[in-house]
């Protein structure tokens, strides 16, 4: 058999797209994996579950947009169907600079709300102020990890 006329079964070829799509999240090639969300439909699903299965939000020394990044999780199918875990990180310094402001505790509930599928939150370096309120997410988390927890 020469192989013309040959298919290779779809699940095979699932399989494959899987690998392709895995090693390119192992090795961090986000630039790449995205590039494969628009090779076609097949690849759209399996590329943006590794997109957006882990965000992280660096602050470094501006505050954190948490209320643009709730409406984009609202708005962005995608994201709010495969966002697993959530990071933010303030950044890697031993002292919050005064001037620094805090990160409102109803900014972070009003993401958990609105990522509904949000099972893991990530908190480094965060200066906290606010009061969480009467509303609560009536969800739980899997995992909470909470590294230096700042209160304005």
């Amino acid at each position: 058999m020469d192989g013309v006329g040959t298919t290779i079964p779809t699940p095979v070829i699932a399989d494959i797209i899987h690998l392709i799509l895995n090693h390119l999240h192992d090795s961090k090639e986000l630039a790449a994996l995205a590039r494969c969300s628009l090779v076609c439909r097949a690849w759209l699903y399996p590329s943006s579950r590794y997109l957006f299965h882990t965000i992280t939000l660096h602050n470094g020394s501006k505050r954190f947009n948490l209320p643009a990044f709730a409406e984009f999780l609202r708005t962005c199918s995608d994201a709010r169907t495969f966002l697993q875990h959530l990071v933010l990180n303030s950044g890697d310094f031993e002292d919050i600079p005064e001037e620094m402001p805090g990160v409102d505790v109803k900014d972070i509930l009003a993401i958990l709300d609105a990522g509904t599928n949000i099972r893991r939150l990530s908190l480094q370096d965060v200066p906290c102020c606010g009061e969480p309120g009467e509303s609560l997410p009536r969800r739980t988390l899997d995992h909470l990890y909470i590294y230096r927890w700042f209160e304005l």
